[in-house]
């Protein structure tokens, strides 16, 4: 296999099979006053058995299944939102299966009781289930592989799970209407707001026959999907800027389409960014000039040490992005400035604290006391003995210390985790980098060693070179601005070496 592994898995998961679950499905928690159960009540029963086939740019990859239940002998318990979404995906010429099962249960009052969300693909797993404990507090516990984290959060009591009762909602919006709801993610743990607007009426074919729908877009941190959502309150069809799209279906011709994705077009392809032209030997280019087009684009965060913006024009940005440099030699091992801080804290899926993670990095920086030497240590064990394989998941420290295996976000989350829990501030860069005619999505680690350097223990490249465009900074929360780019983003070559 080649060195250079899957890029942009973490954003294809957030940006599809990630809404899928927060914006299709139940896990998804969304707040606000003028949408939530009590002034849907009178729209009707809470009851559905709904069947979507999932296809990418045509081809059949999967299947999500909503069931919503009541039962009106148990007031603190009285409906159950359930999904069950299966992706059959290409990753690289390997098939990969993704599941995801998700839960929850409202009382009679409408108010969110508890909710479970469950992934699973290859060795990978993560659980996050929550329940009610006391007013609007909630205890979260997540659960990935063997590693467990728990914490309490705060739902308001308007909250509502997404189901088709939003939809029943949705639907009474006029053309040229709009709305926002707020999204609480169960994975990042953080909340976002999507704007709904009406777009039009349309009229598709649905199971063999015409029917009547309500067209809105919804668009989320710069992504839009749009819905077609027929007269019973039913998103019939969703589409998405890059080929996904959903189809309501018979449950056989769904189960069907969980059993295809051989012939779908490999996802890592799928979500590549074309080149306007080729770049001869990529790993070696100190000094690229390119205009990125697209919407989120953000001047604040492509602007760093290595990275100048030349002019914004023509809705594009010029940007000259230049090889990393290493230093001479670094900070004294933990003597990293107090502003530092925030980049040597641990969180859900950078276990800092964690034993095992603590040990490794005592093992691996034994001895050293310069932090830049310390950091490529880290670099070189992260490298020589993480295995590339391409992965599908949500990226946790400490289950790839103990799989050992995955793509550039598992390299990059270990590498984090161990270089801050040897003292050294670190923190998770995504953007792009250059491979055979395409820029695809990418993620690499910085370290703070009296300078900020970037490296990248996926390629093998202790300074990364100038094919690496950053696009943002930041973990799960921060990696979901860029689904607003997915699908929509253009790279313009203007000078190369």
């Amino acid at each position: 296999m080649k060195r250079w592994v899957i890029a942009g898995i973490v954003v294809f998961w957030l940006g599809t099979t990630g809404w899928l679950v927060v914006s299709e499905v139940m896990p998804g928690v969304l707040t606000r006053a003028a949408i939530n159960y009590r002034s849907m009540l009178s729209e009707g029963l809470l009851i559905a058995d709904n069947w979507m086939r999932i296809t990418l740019r045509g081809e059949p990859i999967g299947y999500s299944h909503t069931k919503i239940e009541a039962d009106e002998e148990n007031p603190l318990a009285r409906y159950q939102v359930y999904n069950h979404t299966v992706l059959n995906v290409t990753v690289m010429g390997e098939q990969q299966d993704v599941r995801v099962t998700a839960r929850a249960s409202l009382d009679a009052l409408y108010h969110l009781q508890n909710f479970v969300f469950a992934m699973s693909s290859r060795e990978y797993t993560l659980t996050v289930s929550g329940r009610r404990v006391t007013g609007e507090t909630f205890a979260v516990t997540m659960r990935s592989g063997g590693n467990t984290d728990r914490a309490r959060i705060e739902i308001p009591d308007d909250a509502i799970v997404y189901s088709p009762m939003l939809e029943l909602a949705l639907r009474q919006l006029k053309p040229g209407q709009e709305t926002r709801v707020r999204i609480f993610n169960p994975v990042s743990m953080a909340t976002g707001t999507m704007t709904v607007e009406a777009l039009r009426r349309e009229t598709i074919e649905v199971r063999g026959e015409e029917v009547e729908t309500t067209v809105v877009a919804g668009e989320y941190q710069g992504m839009e999907i749009l819905s077609w959502i027929d007269p019973d309150g039913r998103a019939v069809r969703q589409e998405t800027a890059f080929g996904w799209r959903l189809e309501a279906c018979d449950p056989e011709d769904a189960l069907a389409a969980g059993s295809g994705g051989q012939n779908a077009e490999d996802i890592l392809l799928a979500l590549a960014v074309p080149a306007s032209r080729p770049i001869a030997d990529p790993r070696s280019v100190a000094r690229l000039t390119l205009r990125l087009h697209g919407p989120a684009l953000s001047a604040a965060a492509l602007e760093s040490h290595r990275q100048r913006i030349v002019e914004e024009v023509d809705g594009g940005i010029e940007l000259v992005v230049s090889r990393e440099s290493l230093p001479d030699s670094g900070l004294p091992l933990g003597a990293a400035p107090p502003e530092m801080q925030p980049f040597l804290e641990g969180s859900s899926f950078i276990q800092v604290s964690h034993p095992r993670i603590a040990r490794r990095a005592r093992a691996i920086v034994e001895g050293e006391t310069d932090s830049l030497r310390a950091a490529l240590a880290i670099y070189r064990w992260v490298f020589e003995n993480v295995r590339k394989t391409p992965t599908v998941s949500v990226p946790s420290a400490a289950d790839v210390l103990d799989i050992m295996s995955g793509d550039c976000n598992e390299h990059t989350y270990l590498f984090t985790a161990l270089a801050r829990a040897a003292g050294i501030p670190a923190r998770i860069t995504v953007g792009l980098t250059y491979n055979e005619g395409a820029f695809y999505y990418h993620a690499w680690p910085s370290v703070y060693v009296g300078r900020w350097v970037e490296m990248d223990p996926t390629l093998g490249q202790p300074a990364v070179d100038a094919t690496h465009i950053r696009l943002l900074q930041g973990e799960l929360q921060d990696q979901m601005k860029l689904m607003g780019m997915i699908g929509q983003l253009r790279v313009e070559v203007l000078e190369t070496p």
